[in-house]
């Protein structure tokens, strides 16, 4: 019986040693990503009434080779847009954005698939002595035919 609780109790004291190198092994020392904030208020022209569906899609973006070959970044759904000016932050991992690049806010607001409001012109932000906060006007959409 003694024979029998000693190894017990060898089995106990390797399981708790290899339970502790695995939680310590596990453990990161690592600090967290320094993160910066995109912040902004958005308005639109000629409102008109949105439903209570209705949501602002905020995309920051490396547009270093164009809009149309962008790379996101970062995108935040904000609900509750009805009523202008709608605040936003935004925020990213510094590690994320590379001095040398450009990199642009969009803004678009959808209401029930379609949509109502887009920034009619390219935002650029962070990089390049551009800001880190802005104020944005949408418009709607020219009408496709």
């Amino acid at each position: 019986m003694r024979h029998r609780l000693s190894l017990r109790s060898a089995m106990a004291g390797l399981l708790l040693t290899a339970a502790s190198a695995g939680v310590v092994g596990c453990s990161s020392n690592k600090p967290p990503d320094a993160m910066g904030t995109l912040t902004g208020t958005i308005s639109y022209q000629n409102p008109v009434e949105l439903s209570p569906d209705a949501v602002a899609y905020v995309r920051l973006a490396d547009t270093t080779k164009g809009v149309m070959e962008s790379k996101t970044v970062v995108q935040k759904e904000i609900k509750d847009v009805a009523q202008a000016p709608i605040t936003f932050e935004l925020p990213y991992k510094e590690k994320d954005i590379d001095p040398s690049r450009e990199y642009a806010v969009e803004v678009r607001i959808v209401d029930k698939g379609k949509v109502m409001y887009t920034n009619p012109t390219k935002q650029t932000v962070i990089t390049k002595g551009n800001p880190n906060a802005l104020d944005m006007t949408l418009v709607a959409p020219a009408p496709r035919y």
